[in-house]
C-alpha cells in the first residue's frame, strides 16, 4: 500500500490486490478485511498519521482497528 498527498485535501492510495491477497492468507482473514485495513491505513497516512516510530505505529494500528470495528458494526446494523 502506498499513499501520496497531492494537494490540500487530495491524495491517492495504491493497493496491490495480489499482495493484499497474500497478506490476507498469511493473517488468516478475508481479502475484503485486508483491503479495508490497507485502505484505512492509507487514509490515516493522508490524514497525517505516521508509523515510523513504535509509539506512532501502535497509535495508528489502534485507530485502524477502531475504524474497522465501526465499519463492521455498521454492516451488522444494515443486515438486521
Amino acid at each position: 500500500m502506498l499513499s501520496f498527498s497531492l494537494e490540500e485535501q487530495e491524495g491517492e492510495i495504491l493497493i496491490s490486490a495480489e499482495t493484499a491477497g497474500a497478506q490476507a492468507k498469511e493473517l488468516h482473514h478475508s481479502l475484503e478485511e485486508e483491503l479495508l485495513t490497507l485502505a484505512i491505513h492509507g487514509f490515516l497516512h493522508l490524514a497525517g498519521y505516521d508509523d515510523r516510530k513504535t509509539k506512532d505505529r501502535r497509535l495508528m494500528f489502534r485507530e485502524t482497528r477502531r475504524i474497522l470495528r465501526e465499519i463492521n458494526d455498521g454492516k451488522t446494523e444494515t443486515q438486521d
